[in-house]
């Protein structure tokens, strides 16, 4: 059989975008589900075409045409939440283009909400979870014309009823897997992100090297209250041992020229002795390699980082999200404000650039919460912070303290709009000027005052005051 997999492309939201984000989201990295969907399967024998349809931002009519070309007998489609008004049109497109090709549907969105997925979009099947092996038993299936209830980890559709297959266990050893499929795809396309740059300006570096990512384990042990990992890969960590991780990385090295890896992982440093593992391997082979990742303030040693400062690390990426302790009990997050401060100055000893995401608006939040967080930054003087406004996802505990509230259901997930700020508390007009107080935590306290009374005076009134005078400015909506 030809199988064709599909990233869908950017849905532009227009009037409804969120403030901070008038644009789609910049992709950074192939899709490395589809990566090892596509070899996975190729090993096996399979004619396996990958269409990024996102980064090569293409119309429906230029997708449709490469369907019609191409003429496959499958559609596997990567199914993201914030990204589904864009997924749900082009089932409809390929089911215009050839009724006959088999539609299935993987990734975030439709394993947590597989029911609304399946009466929404009526797919040949939905993958609950991984993919790699429910993909290649399904496409057996029907090529064999056999039925598809003895696929495990499914969701299908028989005689108008909804039905479910017995749950698949998670693989245990991801060695087994063939790297992703980067011959399928262009890793030039996926350069020049913004974010990556402002990392790298933080060492006076001007010109970003050449890089990719790379997934070496699945999952994490947390359970925070904004997160969804914990839904989808039920709080069960795997690992890729060191010498497989270390032959990617190297593959990508010196057969595409890659300068600096992206560890994608939720939590890359769980396992703290295949992290050494992996320092050790990278030096073994001498490889000239930066590369960076993110992990929790909690899971990280001096021996860890200064090990992996000599084997060519060059940020790490810490989930600080607030320096309230109420607000991080409030969302689960389990860390305490010595671990941060910790993290921060062996990180930085070890001269590796230390990076902090924060979080604004999370249940609970208010003046007090955001001074709390800017006193942590003062203490922590992170090389660079990462405010985002929370956002409400699927299925989580912030989705379940916002219907509670009334101000979600999931028929909202229905809609064509984007993932919402959690707005049930606080104005987004007053979230946004708490994001902007973050980034003032190196001034007196008088110059965040004076800083903090001409944001409310500009999203109390659209006109902002700055050292040319006034002028006018755009007003967030009410909500999205």
């Amino acid at each position: 059989m030809k199988i064709l997999l599909i990233n869908p492309p950017p849905y532009d939201y227009g009037e409804y975008s969120r403030f901070l984000e008038r644009t789609p989201i910049q992709t950074y990295t192939m899709p490395l589900g589809l990566g090892y969907i596509a070899s996975f399967l190729e090993r096996e024998g399979y004619d396996v075409t990958i269409l990024d349809a996102y980064v090569k931002k293409l119309s429906y009519e230029q997708i449709g045409n490469f369907i019609r070309e191409l003429n496959p007998d499958v559609i596997g489609i990567q199914c993201l939440s914030d990204q589904r008004a864009s997924w749900f049109m082009l089932v409809d497109l390929i089911r215009a283009v050839d009724n006959t090709i088999k539609i299935v549907l993987g990734g975030p969105h439709p394993s947590l909400m597989p029911e609304q997925v399946m009466t929404k979009c009526h797919p040949d099947a939905i993958i609950i979870g991984e993919g790699e092996e429910t993909m290649l038993e399904l496409v057996k299936a029907w090529e064999q014309g056999s039925d598809v209830s003895g696929v495990k980890g499914i969701a299908y559709q028989k005689d108008g009823e909804i039905l479910f297959t017995q749950p698949r266990k998670r693989i245990k050893d991801l060695d087994i897997l063939p790297l992703p499929a980067y011959h399928m795809v262009d890793i030039n396309d996926y350069q020049g992100w913004g974010f990556l740059q402002q990392i790298f300006k933080t060492r006076g570096i001007k010109e970003l090297p050449k890089y990719a990512s790379i997934s070496t384990s699945r999952g994490c042990f947390g359970n925070c209250g904004y997160c969804s990992s914990p839904l989808i890969w039920k709080r069960q960590w795997t690992q890729r041992s060191a010498k497989n991780v270390v032959d990617e990385i190297e593959m990508l090295n010196k057969r595409y020229g890659v300068e600096f890896i992206i560890m994608t992982d939720d939590v890359f440093s769980v396992n703290q002795k295949r992290v050494i593992s992996i320092c050790e391997e990278i030096l073994r082979r001498n490889l000239q390699i930066l590369w960076g990742f993110e992990t929790a303030v909690n899971l990280i040693s001096y021996d860890l980082l200064n090990l992996a400062k000599k084997a060519g690390c060059f940020c790490i990426l810490y989930g600080v999200e607030s320096g309230s302790a109420t607000i991080l009990a409030n969302i689960s997050k389990r860390i305490k404000e010595e671990d941060v401060v910790n993290a921060f100055k062996m990180t930085k000893d070890a001269g590796i650039v230390a990076g902090a995401f924060l979080m604004i608006g999370n249940p609970g939040e208010n003046e007090k919460s955001v001074d709390a967080t800017i006193e942590l930054l003062r203490k922590i003087e992170p090389d660079i912070i990462l405010p985002q406004i929370t956002m409400i996802t699927p299925k989580t505990k912030i989705f379940d303290v916002a219907k509670e509230k009334s101000c979600i259901d999931e028929s909202y997930w229905l809609t064509d709009l984007p993932f919402p700020y959690y707005t049930c508390e606080r104005n987004l007009k007053t979230l946004l000027r708490w994001y902007r107080k973050l980034f003032y935590y190196k001034h007196s306290k008088l110059g965040i005052l004076l800083r903090t009374v001409r944001d409310y005076i500009e999203f109390s009134t659209g006109i902002r005051i700055d050292r040319d005078g006034l002028s006018k400015v755009e007003m967030p909506p009410a909500k999205i």
